[in-house]
């Protein structure tokens, strides 16, 4: 439920655990809120003009002329607000996908732009409000995608294609295997990526670390990235917590392999044995 709410918020604006130490690299993005708050008042200001123009003219921009006079745009409305809320229902069964919620903002405009509450919102409001969450969108969403490397797995990548035999330990690996699938079109064997941090928590520390030293010395060398610093606030460590450091406690691990992030580096590690 928690996700849902979340990806919801995101699908209509982006909003990530990247906004901090992105703003701290790019100090001039720091405008784009101050814009989008300066045209939110502008159109908060246009649609009180239209009320207050409306109440002088004795007219309901929401209910229209009269009772008897239906919006001609609400059945279409109705259905539409019944997908909306039907699709919003799926990604919150899928607990919270995002990828589901892409038709929302599509949905939200038919409902909005074929019911009576399109008449209450006048031109230049609407088109500030876009505006807004345009600027939004494009500063803090297709920018840093574009021009900055979120993440860096090609020390992961390199380790599946040269070391069969390589064991991967890992803090999210739905990242890795979808990369991969989408790079090679053949899905990473199930036995190259142990289960995650989370799952080897849950049988205890002591067992997690057994586990791992079994696979040792069954002849696979164990890689991990759970040695990082933690970057930006993400799903995985708001759905797993950080286990991270109770994990690898007493384990040896030696740097192996990095990859540059613009929030720093990202390290793969070798867990070397403990004698």
């Amino acid at each position: 439920m928690l996700l849902t709410g979340i990806n919801l918020v995101r699908t209509l604006a982006q909003l990530h655990g990247y906004l901090l130490p992105l703003l701290r690299r790019w100090p001039a993005l720091g405008l784009v809120p101050l814009a989008g708050v300066m045209l939110l008042i502008y159109a908060l200001r246009e649609v009180r003009k239209a009320r207050a123009r409306a109440a002088v003219a004795g007219f309901d921009p929401v209910a229209g002329p009269g009772r008897a006079q239906a919006p001609p745009g609400r059945r279409v409305a109705a259905v539409h607000g019944l997908i909306f809320g039907l699709q919003l229902a799926f990604a919150a069964l899928a607990d919270g996908n995002a990828e589901f919620m892409v038709m929302l903002p599509v949905l939200a405009a038919l409902v909005l732009a074929t019911s009576g509450w399109a008449r209450a919102v006048p031109g230049p409001a609407l088109a500030a409000l876009g505006g807004a969450l345009l600027l939004w969108n494009v500063a803090f969403g297709l920018l840093p995608l574009r021009f900055l490397v979120m993440q860096n797995l090609a020390p992961l990548h390199r380790l599946l294609a040269t070391q069969p035999r390589a064991r991967l330990l890992l803090a999210d690996a739905n990242l890795l295997l979808n990369q991969h699938f989408y790079r090679t079109g053949h899905p990473a064997r199930p036995p190259q990526v142990l289960p995650g941090a989370a799952r080897l928590l849950r049988r205890g520390p002591a067992s997690a670390r057994a586990f791992l030293d079994s696979v040792r010395r069954a002849g696979h060398a164990v890689y991990t990235d759970l040695g990082n610093a933690a970057g930006p606030f993400d799903r995985a460590q708001l759905a797993y917590g950080a286990g991270d450091a109770e994990l690898l406690r007493g384990l040896p691990v030696l740097p192996i392999d990095s990859g540059r992030t613009f929030s720093g580096w990202y390290r793969v590690f070798l867990v070397r044995n403990g004698e």
